[in-house]
């Protein structure tokens, strides 16, 4: 199961259709808080997709938080293609980063690699 958290319902359902699409069960959040209320009652998803700037609870905050729980994989979305967003992600501890608009075949490709980790 993969979990997609973005606060822009249309990427939201752009993210459910790809994944979905590819035989990928999916659980969808609009901000960091309620990804983490999934992630504690979902044990079995193994990867996480989140953009950065939302409200409640911001995207690196959530990348922090899983990395507190678990080695979990996090794919970045991003509308920033600045290098610095992507330096600090990374820093938080995301495994990978995708720049909006990102494409159905690359999103696919970096889930794959990321969940064969």
């Amino acid at each position: 199961m993969i979990l997609a958290v973005d606060d822009e319902p249309h990427i939201r359902h752009v993210l459910r259709l790809f994944l979905q699409r590819a035989q990928h069960p999916v659980l969808l959040a609009d901000n960091g808080r309620e990804a983490l209320e999934l992630l504690d009652a979902h044990p079995e998803v193994r990867l996480v997709i989140t953009d950065l700037v939302m409200p409640v609870l911001d995207g690196f905050e959530l990348i922090r938080r899983v990395r507190q729980r678990s080695a979990l994989p996090v794919l970045v979305l991003s509308a920033s293609g600045e290098r610095q967003f992507e330096l600090e992600a990374r820093a938080c501890g995301a495994d990978a980063f995708l720049t909006k608009p990102f494409g159905r075949e690359e999103l696919l490709r970096e889930v794959a690699r990321l969940l064969e980790g």
